[in-house]
C-alpha cells in the first residue's frame, strides 16, 4: 500500500486539470502551465490535507515514503 498510494493519489489529483479545455480554447501548453501554477499546486496540497493526515496516522505515509509524496506535489 505504501508503494501504490502516492501514485494512485497523484493520478486522481491529476484529473483536476482537463487538457481538452486548453486545446478547445487554443491555449498552447495550457495543461503544462496549469500544472506548474503555484496556486494550483498549493490547492492540490490543501485539498489532500485530510487524506494525507489520515494516511500518516495509518503509517501509509511514513518518513521513508514522505519524499515520494513531496516529489509528486501531494504534500508540502
Amino acid at each position: 500500500m505504501q508503494a501504490l498510494a502516492p501514485t494512485a493519489v497523484a493520478i486522481v489529483a491529476g484529473l483536476t486539470i482537463d487538457a481538452d479545455v486548453y486545446e478547445t480554447l487554443g491555449i498552447e501548453r495550457g495543461e503544462d502551465e496549469a500544472r506548474a501554477n503555484p496556486h494550483h499546486r498549493a490547492r492540490v496540497v490543501e485539498g489532500l490535507t485530510k487524506l494525507t493526515t489520515f494516511l500518516r496516522q495509518l503509517s501509509v505515509i511514513d518518513d521513508e515514503s514522505w519524499p515520494t509524496w513531496r516529489e509528486l506535489g501531494l504534500v508540502a
